[in-house]
């Protein structure tokens, strides 16, 4: 239909941009670019305009049926497709409005955050594909009492622009992994713009705000987190990653910031740990481009990749900048074997000497657990392009296995700076 070569509704409905493209409705194909205005449809035929809206719509007299007919259908036509294309979306103010939203599934769901914070009052499960978009400075309170989501197989969840603060892990009658938001077994969840704070979980629980596991996959993007604490006790469990946690799983951090976050008592990760469980499951973690400032543990300060089993972990840390982190072990990062080795990679990083270590003096600390020398060096640790700056107490990394008493040489360095002990870093 030439008539169409340059068709235009305007202002009111603006179709989505794959709509330039030829899109195809059923039987009806959309060639052209097309806006809605309620008081302007009209046609571009060279360099006439002329108006497509019958009479009878604008207060005429009305002198073609046909027109208003044909107007209607096609109209109704691109309606029907543009709705196709897009979810209706919920908007809450309440929790018990989000919790009815989520309930369905495939849901798109605004929180409108300008009455003040959200109180949780329970967990929140999601099995279903959902997006949740906050607005007006969206707040989720868990109110020290409650962990706010649990995704389980099933759930793909999109969450953006939200603050999730006072999450506990509590998941109703029992301490739970995750202080604000759990991955469980196969789920998959997506953060962008989010922060999280002052999230907790106690009793040797793991995964201050976050915690992801088995076969789930949890991608976080430009967020942050800070004031996150994994608690632990005397005689309990040990905890691990007082921001997040990977417990066999996929974890992905891009552009985010990690400040003051903690595991305490004998606590692996002060912002994120990565841990096999030790039963043939790979855990798997890859940061870029992100900050970790003051965060604290027992082991690894900012991070504590754990392997203990056969399995063979990848965790690679990019572009990131570790500032005032401090531990007993590893002030930076902590790296624990059981057995073998984990495919650590420090890539184009920068390390303060503002980073704190206890009397062991260790910015780095590599512990074999299983009293075998020998491993291939193909699969250590290894710093390829970092700037690293002045280690406090002289020593910049501890490689030791506690079970035989020996300390080895498994670290390696490749095109490294350094203000301090290039002769015992290797090659520089």
């Amino acid at each position: 239909m030439d008539i169409f070569k340059h068709f235009r509704l305007k202002n009111t409905l603006l179709l989505r941009p794959e709509y330039n493209a030829t899109k195809s409705c059923g039987d009806l194909q959309v060639d052209n670019v097309f806006t809605i205005n309620k008081v302007n449809l009209t046609y571009f035929n060279g360099m006439r305009r002329k108006s497509l809206i019958p009479s009878v719509l604008t207060n005429k007299p009305h002198r073609n049926r046909h027109a208003y007919v044909w107007f209607s259908s096609l109209l109704f036509l691109l309606l029907t497709c543009f709705a196709a294309g897009v979810r209706a979306q919920t908007l809450v103010t309440t929790y018990s409005q989000l919790a009815t939203a989520i309930a369905s599934s495939d849901a798109s769901i605004v929180i409108d955050g300008s009455g003040g914070p959200i109180s949780a009052t329970t967990r929140i499960v999601i099995g279903y594909t959902v997006t949740i978009t906050g607005i007006n400075n969206a707040i989720l309170d868990g109110g020290n009492a409650t962990q706010i989501f649990r995704i389980v197989s099933g759930g793909n969840v999109t969450i953006e622009d939200v603050t999730f603060q006072n999450g506990n892990g509590f998941d109703g009658s029992s301490p739970d992994d995750g202080g604000a938001i759990v991955n469980a077994a196969g789920g998959i969840i997506t953060l962008n713009r989010c922060t999280f704070k002052d999230n907790a979980t106690i009793d040797g629980r793991y995964g201050g705000a976050l915690s992801n596991y088995t076969g789930a996959t949890m991608t976080v993007n430009n967020c942050t987190f800070t004031g996150n604490v994994a608690t632990g006790y005397p005689g309990g469990q040990w905890p691990h990653g007082g921001a997040i946690n990977n417990y066999q799983g996929t974890l992905i951090v891009n552009n985010c910031e990690f400040s003051n976050n903690s595991a305490t008592y004998l606590g692996h990760g002060g912002a994120i740990a990565n841990n096999d469980g030790g039963v043939g499951t790979n855990a798997t973690i890859t940061v870029n481009n992100c900050k970790f400032a003051n965060n604290t543990a027992y082991f690894g300060g900012a991070v504590c990749s754990r392997v203990s089993s056969s399995n063979m972990n990848l965790s690679v840390i990019s572009n990131s900048l570790f500032t005032g982190n401090q531990a007993t072990y590893g002030a930076v990062i902590m790296c624990a074997e059981g057995g073998a080795p984990d495919n650590f990679k420090i890539v184009n990083c920068t390390i303060t000497k503002d980073n704190i270590a206890d009397a062991n003096g260790n910015v780095f600390a590599y512990w074999w657990h299983n009293g075998t020398p020998g491993i291939p060096t193909s699969t250590d640790p290894k710093f390829i392009n970092c700037i690293i700056e002045e280690a406090p107490g002289g020593n910049w990394f501890f490689d030791y296995d506690p079970l035989s008493g020996a300390t080895k040489d498994n670290v390696r360095f490749s095109n490294c700076l350094s203000e301090y002990m290039a002769a015992d870093m290797g090659a520089t």
